[in-house]
């Protein structure tokens, strides 16, 4: 009670390759001199669950957490876990966008994460670790930060033979 927090989720196919990871994050956390400094204060991670079955798992982190924002990579598997969710859950971030041709705002569900996005959010999250505007308190989300490649900030690497693909920071 009192805090305020956000989600963010990683949608995966659900076939023991990548993770689907949801990460929840404690924005109001205070360190020891009283400034405010967001902290991680759960993961989530799970290679064989199903996209649309991975909702039931957010609205519970969501109820849990009291119900804040919840950002989903809707690329791919995260459209599935969409469809699913907004049924069931009434905060999630949308994305607006104007319509070149009508000239017209309308809002799309979740976060979509392309060269122009992707390269913005981990540049921004990059940042905000070294900075140390972010606390990071688990272990496995700290390893895939440490593992992934600086030098392709704004590219994912993937190899079909990789089962790491940083799911966590994703999220």
């Amino acid at each position: 009670p009192g805090h305020r927090y956000g989600i963010g989720v990683d949608p995966s196919e659900g076939i023991g390759r990548n993770n689907s990871a949801i990460v929840i994050i404690d924005f109001s956390k205070q360190n020891e001199s009283g400034i405010t400094k967001p902290e991680v204060v759960a993961v989530y991670v799970d290679n064989r669950i199903a996209p649309d079955n991975l909702a039931y798992e957010i609205v519970n982190g969501a109820t849990r957490y009291g119900n804040p924002i919840v950002a989903v990579e809707r690329n791919n598997h995260g459209h599935a876990t969409l469809s699913k969710l907004k049924g069931m859950y009434w905060n999630l971030y949308m994305e607006e966008k104007r319509e070149r041709m009508a000239n017209i705002m309308t809002d799309r569900l979740g976060w979509h994460t392309n060269r122009a996005t992707k390269p913005q959010m981990m540049y921004a999250f990059r940042d905000a670790v070294h900075e140390g505007l972010l606390a990071l308190n688990d272990p496995d989300l700290i390893r895939e930060c440490k593992g992934y490649p600086s030098e392709t900030l704004d590219a994912i690497p993937f190899d079909e033979d990789l089962t790491e693909h940083y799911d966590r920071v994703m999220a």
